[in-house]
């Protein structure tokens, strides 16, 4: 199964949603409506084009791409990959590129892991207090005050008659109360998938960004200077876990000062997020139009098959001998004859230059003393191509002859050989 075009797909509708974004959202003060546009498009484009949508679209696939004959026996030759290989897909199980990739989304759970399991211990270690609903775990170190779910981490000395400390409190509470940490782990998950798609991380930091303002707005009540005075005092090293929610992120700081105290836009604003509509129509068309075109080609490859085996089915009962023993190829079976095939045939470069390929059916009888003879194309591909697998088949070494009833017996047998070529080489 191939799913590069699915995760094509997801890495554009990424790209749809933070050009988007930035270009008709990133300056409104539609905060929430931000982060139901940043998330919901992010997880949208991620699961939509696996979805099992389908939107029929005509199409004569022919004109599109030559689909290849999906042989079952004997030999494909390639002058790229080798004869009998067709090849590993760039990202097949097994490859080297899903094998990085592998290793990489592994070792990036295991670190999201470790900074869950560290705030745990933290949880279950540190001096803790209760601030209304909230558990408020001390810390000892010098970093802003952060949460995650209904868990606030504070920095020593933790002094809940402050005011400053109330509201710092109250600002976590607007995160904990809203489930900002369930829309930070669904953007890991994908930082994590996409680790490779730069769009993801300013995706990320965006939407916590806008968890951010919504804090801010909530707390800061009409008092706007006295809290951005707050704000600036706390300037602490917060950690960068991505778990969490800090009060205070320095690379955050100038942004939050501007939309806190920016005047707040009419309600015509509103009316950009109806421009959201024919993007998410557009990404779902182009979903399902692209699952019908997979779909139509995969039946197609079917078809194809259903054919070629049947083709190769009627040639072989016109041969068939009932036979006690077959006829052996250096002891082996018809695998060994096809490994040999595959080592000693050479694609014809005048065919390679002209891209000229197809599938032989050459014909050749195994006689009572195991040489090969009566070597004849049964069924033509091409002149080139015919006339070296004719070749090579002729040189095959001696058989070990079959049997019937006991004693040597000449057998006519049939062997499809398939020339391939790469798209690099056409």
């Amino acid at each position: 199964m191939n799913y590069l075009p699915n995760i094509i797909l997801s890495n554009i509708f990424l790209a749809l949603v933070w050009i988007s974004y930035e270009l008709l959202f990133s300056k409104t003060k539609n905060f929430q409506a931000n982060r139901f546009f940043l998330l919901g498009g992010s997880v949208l484009s991620v699961i939509l084009p696996w979805l099992p949508l389908q939107i029929k679209i005509s199409s004569q696939l022919t004109t599109i791409m030559a689909l290849p004959a999906f042989l079952l026996k004997g030999i494909t030759v390639n002058p790229s990959v080798g004869a009998g290989n067709p090849g590993t897909a760039l990202f097949a199980f097994g490859s080297l590129p899903a094998t990085i990739y592998l290793i990489v989304v592994i070792l990036l759970v295991t670190i999201s892991a470790t900074q869950f399991l560290r705030l745990l211990i933290w949880s279950k270690t540190r001096p803790a207090s209760r601030w209304e609903k909230h558990k408020v775990v001390i810390l000892d170190k010098s970093w802003s005050a952060f949460s995650f779910f209904r868990t606030i981490y504070y920095p020593a000395p933790f002094e809940p008659n402050s005011q400053e400390t109330g509201t710092i409190l109250e600002h976590e509470k607007v995160h904990a109360n809203q489930l900002h940490s369930i829309d930070n782990l669904l953007t890991m998950i994908i930082r994590i998938l996409f680790f490779y798609n730069p769009i993801i991380y300013l995706i990320a930091d965006k939407l916590r960004l806008t968890h951010e303002y919504i804090a801010d707005e909530a707390t800061a009540g009409t008092d706007k200077a006295s809290y951005s005075h707050t704000l600036i005092r706390h300037q602490f090293l917060a950690p960068r876990l991505m778990l969490m929610h800090s009060f205070n992120n320095q690379s955050f700081l100038k942004r939050r000062l501007y939309m806190l105290l920016k005047t707040k836009q009419t309600q015509l604003a509103g009316w950009k997020y109806l421009l959201a509509a024919p993007l998410i129509g557009g990404m779902i068309l182009l979903s399902g139009m692209t699952s019908s075109l997979l779909a139509q080609v995969q039946n197609k490859k079917e078809k194809v098959k259903e054919t070629t085996v049947g083709q190769e089915k009627k040639i072989e009962a016109k041969e068939h001998v009932k036979i006690d023993e077959p006829p052996m190829f250096q002891g082996g079976n018809m695998e060994g004859f096809s490994k040999w095939i595959g080592e000693n045939i050479k694609y014809p470069q005048k065919a390679i230059d002209e891209n000229i390929t197809g599938k032989v059916y050459v014909s050749f009888e195994i006689i009572t003393t195991g040489e090969v003879m009566n070597v004849s194309v049964a069924r033509s591909a091409n002149p080139l191509l015919d006339e070296e697998a004719v070749r090579v088949i002729k040189s095959s070494p001696k058989w070990k002859p079959a049997q019937i009833d006991g004693k040597p017996a000449s057998i006519k047998m049939i062997i499809p050989v398939g020339f391939t070529l790469d798209e690099k080489k056409k």
